[in-house]
């Protein structure tokens, strides 16, 4: 088996970029075109991501090791609770990206998108406390901060997965893929012009 990560990394790389550059993502960072719209949109389709994730891996007792060091629950509860503050009673969006809960290179992959979002929540959480946003709650992006220290633990449990489980390489990097892609096509249902 190849670096699993390596390939993730690079074979998602794409993926990743078109989703950091699709609104309302592509407002992080940016003053002149955040708001607090761009950042409850930006939140709700998160929420559905995690959301997602967190089912498909409860319905699979052998990825429990894998949902411990993602937090979900915890990090579910951090989105929900930001997003109840800002008025959204329920973050629930539509989201499919058609992945197998028995399949464990699906979980994998849905890990690996997961903990790979924690990445740059340091960067945004500072951003956001920096920049006079005190009115927007950021218990999500404080949650993931502090959930990015967990990537080599993960990284060693999701290797030991896949080569227990014999898993399919290019599943698991088409299966990512294919979360940044309904990541993608639920930003593509916030309209910036209307913001």
């Amino acid at each position: 088996m190849t670096d699993l990560f390596s390939d993730l990394k690079q074979h998602t790389a794409a993926s990743h970029q078109a989703l950091e550059s699709t609104f309302p993502f592509n407002t992080m960072l940016k003053p002149e075109s955040f708001s607090t719209q761009s950042y409850t949109d930006n939140l709700m389709i998160l929420a559905s991501f995690h959301q997602y994730v967190a089912q498909k891996m409860k319905q699979n007792p052998q990825t429990k090791d894998l949902e411990a060091l993602l937090q979900s629950c915890a990090t579910v509860e951090a989105i929900v609770r930001d997003l109840d503050q800002l008025g959204i009673p329920s973050p629930a969006q539509h989201f499919d990206a058609g992945l197998a809960s028995d399949n464990m290179a699906d979980m994998v992959a849905a890990a690996y998108v997961w903990m790979g979002s924690s990445m740059g929540a340091k960067i945004l959480h500072h951003w956001l406390q920096q920049n006079d946003y005190d009115h927007l709650p950021t218990h999500y992006y404080a949650h993931m901060r502090t959930l990015g220290r967990q990537w080599r633990p993960f990284m060693e449990r999701a290797q030991t997965l896949a080569e227990q489980h014999s898993i399919s390489q290019p599943r698991c990097v088409d299966s990512a893929n294919a979360l940044f892609n309904e990541l993608i096509a639920g930003a593509g249902r916030c309209t910036p012009h209307d913001r």
